[in-house]
């Protein structure tokens, strides 16, 4: 599937440079999620937190700036940035307000950051809805330390805290994300400021109010 992917990004990049529009073309590459190819025993994808089914790639490649090519960012991103880049780099205004934040700058400081957390969410039923009573919705943020993660039922999906259950890992200390700090009401301090980062930005990305919103 990799090598059908190269090959199928090949032909559209032959294609843009016999158009003669290759220097005048922003070429974006993402995917939709990663692949967990057998960490935490598991594999493809899902409702999760972990950093195999949620880091994906995201490749800029403007050909007005050659000197941001080959440079890797570093802070946090999200596929809710890509319409607001977009639209920076294209030159042009959206016409109202989305959640996301404009990564061009990144590309010429790619050791800065646009935001402080990411907001994490699914609801989709292949990940156990079919059965009663799981908890296949997640709520969760990535930090630049932290990936903490709630899951609940549809019913239930603000609250009360204590009928979620929780994952949260320290990724400086556990980068591959084995030890379940919240296991058995574990860092009660720290899933409760996390419950509230994920409360608010939920409120500001999942239900957006006012003009001008960013």
């Amino acid at each position: 599937m990799l090598r059908h992917t190269d090959e199928l990004m090949a032909r559209v990049l032959d294609a843009l440079d016999g158009s003669a529009a290759a220097g005048n073309t922003v070429v974006v590459k993402v995917a939709d999620h990663g692949e967990l190819g057998g960490a935490h025993g598991l594999r493809q994808e899902g409702a999760m937190i972990y950093r195999e089914n949620n880091r994906v790639p995201l490749a800029i490649a403007d050909p007005r700036n050659p000197a941001t090519h080959s440079t890797t960012v570093t802070g946090l991103t999200s596929h809710i940035d890509i319409v607001p880049t977009l639209a920076a780099l294209a030159g042009t205004d959206l016409l109202g307000p989305v959640a996301g934040r404009d990564l061009s700058p990144l590309l010429s400081a790619p050791g800065g950051s646009v935001r402080d957390a990411l907001l994490l969410t699914s609801d989709a039923k292949s990940s156990g809805g079919q059965s009663p009573g799981v908890r296949y919705c997640l709520r969760g943020a990535i930090t630049p330390r932290y990936s903490f993660a709630r899951y609940s039922t549809p019913d239930s999906l603000d609250g009360p805290r204590t009928e979620f259950d929780y994952e949260l890992y320290d990724r400086q200390e556990d980068p591959l994300e084995l030890h379940n700090l919240a296991h058995n009401g574990g860092a009660a301090p720290l899933v409760d400021e996390l419950n509230g980062l994920v409360d608010a930005l939920t409120a500001d990305q999942l239900h957006p109010t006012g003009p001008g919103r960013r």
